[in-house]
């Protein structure tokens, strides 16, 4: 119990502190003789530092008990799709009840979040016991489908600002009286928790012991998805969500108390508590007058806490072999035809149809172009890492594009940058992304890191890093050069930018080249490293050649459209199913194929059928998700 009085007396240093920071310069004894700062602290400091320690204490508690729920300390209500269930309750309520009471958004928020917890507790139940790191994949899946549900629904009725608002935000800026008190209740509810510690603690051991000892699991499982739902509900409709608090807290404090809950939920609350309120301060100090939102710190903080206690173990690996023929080439390439033909001649009528074929022959060759790079680099990638799930995406290789741009633009300025000559900046932006890419991942790869699901959290902790590192220096940015850092952010397939197409198919064509001629000792690497050295491939050298090129292969089409995340793993499991074979002969142009296919024709029928514009991404990322969750369910990612 020796870290309770430290983190009491820490708690109280910083809510002192929390008191006498912001744009006025007031001091706590300054409201005996001032009303005007009294005014100010009432009304606005006092609330903000009380709503910061609520939401710290009350979020990283939550973590506790839903950790407990599913009996693996790699989860949150931020990774679990809780937070996103809150976000559809909300989203759902604003649409058919715009003037809805708070009272009533509350209730929906928090009836959404329960459903969409027990959703992704049903989903665990069916993974198999012993691979316990894809409960999180699980939940980090199931986040991004409802994410994107989020959003799509957000684009369709005019609210994505409250969507980002929700989701994204963990902003205390706008708390004043009158407008955070929710939060009382999911301090409340935090506080319920402690007296049914010990229960958490049996359900815990599992469902048969917890039952031999006469506990009912399933009043104990409500009580648990009631106070994670309705915490998560009150913070989402308050001050948006604050990422990795209930699940890195739960996690350093476990380390040093144990397994006690009753014992260690007091230091929990009171470690989520300091966390977030110091972050906030930090936010508060960085850039002085302005601010930047405690979410975004937390993002950084949080994200390097998760790595570091997520990378304490030796890892694994395996690599999956798959056996058919691959005739299948031919008749892909035919249907590839048929609707690049369709595409190029629906609707075709009169006017100037030499100007209409030039559009359309430019959005097709781009289509291909980003489809032969996705498909190719993702079968490269998964080869490197000797699974069929990792994703350069996945591994944050669209996020680290991101935080490129952002820093040519800090660096340059938006008007430098778009001074640059189009295809020389391009090809700068290649040989930077290249050797970060090499870099950092390979230096990963090669340390032995081949715990598979261990993998995918790194590259999704390591994307969320990026994103935080993007977000801080997006919010120091001019508003005007922010834009243009926002326009790579999200991807558009009808946003390409002709002059680097030359570029960019060029480089694709000599990369998938490349690679083509490497199939055999892609073959031999793919048996894994020991067995690769013994047939006398020079490994390491092999491993960072096509890290090079799957980096090239990204930045083409990140840059041509923009990040979609978990569309390399649908064309790559198209390409592995279709083909039934460890030939990367086949793979490789089957995953070309695939992804040409699945862009050209959606592209098609979103633009030509539905007369949606911005759609496609977003349905790609759904589709992906799902997929995702279908393998881990069916028992294929190991």
């Amino acid at each position: 119990m020796r870290p309770l009085p430290a983190l009491a007396s820490a708690l109280v240093a910083l809510m002192l502190a929390s008191l006498t920071v912001g744009a006025a310069d007031i001091r706590v004894t300054d409201a005996f003789r001032d009303p005007q700062a009294l005014l100010v602290l009432l009304e606005s400091r006092l609330p903000r530092t009380l709503s910061v320690v609520l939401t710290g204490a009350a979020l990283s508690v939550a973590g506790v008990l839903i950790q407990a729920l599913v009996r693996n300390r790699f989860v949150g209500p931020d990774t679990s799709g809780t937070a996103e269930g809150a976000a559809l309750g909300l989203l759902a309520i604003t649409i058919l009840w715009p003037a809805s009471p708070l009272w009533l958004r509350m209730i929906a928020a928090s009836l959404s979040a329960m459903v969409t917890t027990a959703l992704f507790l049903a989903v665990i139940r069916r993974l198999p016991v012993r691979e316990v790191m894809l409960v999180p994949i699980a939940g980090l899946v199931l986040s991004g489908v409802l994410g994107s549900v989020v959003t799509f629904v957000g684009w369709q009725t005019d609210l994505i600002q409250y969507v980002g608002t929700w989701l994204f935000s963990g902003e205390f800026s706008g708390v004043i009286s009158g407008r955070y008190e929710l939060l009382w209740i999911a301090g409340a509810a935090a506080g319920l928790a402690w007296f049914s510690a010990d229960r958490f603690a049996i359900l815990g051991l599992g469902d048969q012991v917890a039952t031999g000892l006469g506990l009912s699991t399933a009043a104990v499982m409500r009580l648990g998805l009631a106070v994670v739902s309705v915490v998560t509900a009150m913070v989402v409709t308050t001050v948006g969500m604050i990422p990795f608090v209930g699940l890195v807290v739960p996690n350093l404090v476990a380390r040093i108390m144990g397994d006690n809950l009753r014992a260690s939920l007091p230091v929990v609350a009171l470690a989520g508590a300091v966390l977030v309120l110091g972050c906030d301060l930090a936010g508060r100090l960085v850039i002085h007058p302005y601010e930047i939102p405690a979410g975004t710190i937390l993002g950084v903080l949080g994200a390097l806490l998760f790595l570091w206690l997520l990378h304490r173990r030796p890892a694994r690996s395996g690599a999956p072999v798959d056996k058919r023929a691959r005739i299948m080439l031919g008749g892909m390439a035919l249907l590839l035809a048929a609707l690049s033909a369709v595409w190029m001649l629906q609707g075709l009528g009169g006017g100037n149809r030499g100007f209409i074929l030039g559009l359309r022959a430019t959005k097709l060759a781009a289509l291909v172009t980003v489809a032969t790079a996705i498909g190719v680099a993702t079968i490269l990638f998964q080869t490197v890492a000797a699974n069929r799930v990792l994703t350069p995406s996945i591994m944050g290789f669209d996020a680290l594009y991101v935080l490129l741009q952002t820093g040519f633009v800090m660096a340059l300025g938006s008007a430098g940058l778009t001074a640059l000559p189009a295809g020389p900046k391009f090809l700068a932006e290649i040989a930077v992304m290249t050797a970060l890419a090499v870099l950092l991942f390979g230096t990963l790869l090669l340390r032995g890191a081949r715990d598979l699901p261990r993998m995918i959290l790194t590259g999704v902790i390591l994307g969320v890093l990026f994103r935080s590192l993007s977000g801080f220096l997006g919010r120091i940015l001019d508003p005007n050069e922010f834009a243009v850092v926002q326009s790579v952010t999200f991807a558009s397939f009808n946003r390409v930018d002709a002059t680097l197409l030359p570029w960019a198919a060029a480089i694709t064509a000599a990369a998938v080249l490349v690679a083509w001629r490497l199939s055999a000792r892609l073959d031999v690497l793919a048996l894994g490293r020991d067995p690769a050295v013994s047939l006398g491939l020079a490994h390491r050298g092999m491993v960072l050649g096509v890290l090079g090129l799957v980096a090239v292969l990204v930045s083409v089409s990140t840059a041509l459209v923009g990040p979609v995340a978990f569309f390399g793993l649908i064309v790559a499991g198209l390409a592995h199913g279709l083909m039934r074979t460890a030939r990367h002969a086949a793979l490789l142009p089957a995953a070309a194929l695939s992804a040409a296919i699945l862009l050209v024709g959606g592209q098609w029928l979103f633009e030509r059928q539905l007369g949606q514009a911005a759609t496609l991404s977003v349905v790609v990322e759904f589709a992906g998700g799902l997929f995702f969750l279908y393998l881990l369910l069916k028992g294929r990612i190991r």
